[in-house]
């Protein structure tokens, strides 16, 4: 309980409910007691139990300050996909701590096992049932503890963690995720017999327009960070949202990651805060389930539905879920080769030529969904020239500007992808519907604290080539579970 000093956002002591002590206390008892009936050893159990809690709050720690938000229940999910795509995730805890908890681990394992006896041996029954029945029972009293009196989530959770302690919340949101789910009638694409979806689709391409939606990894207009970042690197973004039918800032559930969050919102319409517990990772709580989406409508009128991303489909379960929404064909990393990343990921110009590809070999209207890889973090681990800074800058950068830098090389490159697109676009399918947005502003740390920027806005366009005159000024802020009913309507559909 002591080391929850060291939790951010810190967690009060003298306001926490009694039975936030009791469950913290059966939670941590009941994993010393299975690690006791593992290892034999008691001092090396405790040495254990108090490792894996302050590797908890190391790992808080780091997510506070890179995504802005505590750990979550959901968070134990991704641990499996940190170890499958260690250059996403392990960066963000720093060098020391990712240094010093495997080792911390391997010291206390040797220590307790070379130099502390065994305090009894299987063939003791006794000991063995004491133990076990003990470490369930604890376990079952914290479920009593939770349920005695109901201590319901705000689901916001910093204030949960100041309320409850971190690991208690981690336990009230596990718990209360296991009750049966929320029922949600928020569903924007669901058809009922004798709508417009569930009649014979219309085969004239003329109301058909292909609709080319790019969600763009941590795009936002950059410029309104710091007068020195120069005007014109967004040149090809600002022509689009000059003559867009629509565009503006756009809300999203996310800081610095969580893409899943920004776009199963976008997908389904359904609003991010409107799915309880399931908002903080909704495609695993949505694996398995049918789901309707922008995909299946589009898909009920005749569209043929894609999905781009130069990443493995099995990332997030996309290969699961998207089936499950509507797509017929997902082209992910397999389709890409090394020679066309710029950076550590597959670059955006090459998603570009991607979506023209899948355009030109088209037979039936398209709805295209690509989600870029080459703005993802960590950018710490990137190196920028001083070549580089004309191109970017104004004027000289701040010293602590480096991810910055490294974001800003690579927006640029997004907004060459804008201009490749709506160029073949204007060109070859005028009628077609080409919107982008940003999943969620990056994660810069050091950059926001210098600025003391806040705001989690990205921004989008919706935009064609024959609907949309020049220097039209159409400006609305959405929430991205509103921008494909926009797009839709973009399009006549």
């Amino acid at each position: 309980i002591l080391l929850e000093h060291f939790v951010k956002p810190r967690p009060t002591f003298t306001k926490r409910p009694l039975r936030a002590y009791l469950l913290h206390a059966a939670v941590f008892c009941a994993i010393f007691l299975l690690v006791l009936l593992l290892s034999k050893r008691p001092l090396f159990s405790a040495l254990a139990t108090l490792c894996f809690n302050a590797i908890v709050i190391g790992i808080n720690s780091a997510k506070q300050r890179a995504l802005r938000e505590p750990m979550v229940f959901s968070d134990f999910v991704l641990f499996s996909q940190a170890l499958k795509h260690p250059r996403l995730y392990l960066p963000f805890l720093g060098l020391g701590p990712a240094v010093a908890i495997p080792i911390v681990a391997g010291l206390t394992i040797f220590v307790g096992v070379t130099l502390e006896p065994a305090l009894f041996n299987y063939g003791e029954l006794g000991a063995v049932s004491v133990i076990s029945t003990t470490a369930v029972a604890l376990i079952i009293t914290a479920v009593i503890i939770y349920f005695s009196r109901t201590s319901t989530p705000t689901l916001e959770p910093a204030k949960d963690v100041i309320h409850f302690g971190l690991i208690p919340s981690l336990v009230i949101y596990f718990i209360h995720s296991r009750l049966p789910p929320e029922q949600n009638n928020s569903i924007v694409f669901k058809f009922q017999p004798g709508s417009t979806a569930s009649t014979q689709p219309t085969k004239n391409r003329a109301v058909q327009p292909n609709i080319i939606v790019v969600q763009s990894e941590s795009f936002f207009d950059a410029r309104k960070l710091h007068p020195s970042v120069k005007s014109s690197l967004l040149s090809s973004f600002d022509a689009c949202v000059a003559s867009a039918q629509l565009s503006g800032a756009l809300t999203v559930p996310a800081w610095g990651a969580n893409t899943m969050r920004t776009e199963f919102s976008f997908l389904t319409g359904v609003a991010n805060a409107s799915l309880g517990l399931k908002r903080f990772d909704p495609y695993q709580a949505y694996a398995g389930k049918p789901l309707h989406s922008i995909a299946s409508h589009l898909g009920a009128l005749g569209y043929r539905c894609v999905c781009i991303h130069p990443h493995p489909a099995t990332f997030f379960k996309r290969d699961q879920l998207f089936p499950q929404l509507g797509f017929h064909e997902f082209i992910d990393i397999a389709a890409f080769d090394e020679s066309q990343k710029s950076g550590p990921y597959i670059g955006d110009q090459a998603v570009a030529e991607k979506i023209l590809e899948v355009l030109k070999n088209a037979s039936e209207p398209l709805f295209i969904f690509a989600i870029t890889m080459e703005n993802h973090g960590p950018l710490h681990l990137e190196q920028v020239s001083q070549e580089d800074h004309p191109k970017l800058y104004a004027s000289p950068p701040p010293e602590a500007f480096h991810d910055l830098s490294v974001f800003l090389r690579h927006l640029k490159n997004a907004d060459t992808m804008i201009h490749t697109l709506t160029t073949a676009l204007k060109k070859n399918d005028p009628s077609a519907i080409f919107s982008l947005f940003g999943d969620h502003v990056p994660s810069m740390p050091t950059v926001y604290d210098v600025l003391g920027y806040e705001s989690a806005k990205t921004d989008y366009f919706i935009w064609s080539a024959q609907a949309a005159p020049a220097k039209r000024q159409n400006r609305e802020e959405l929430s991205v579970e509103q921008l494909a009913e926009k797009i839709l309507a973009a399009g006549g559909l």
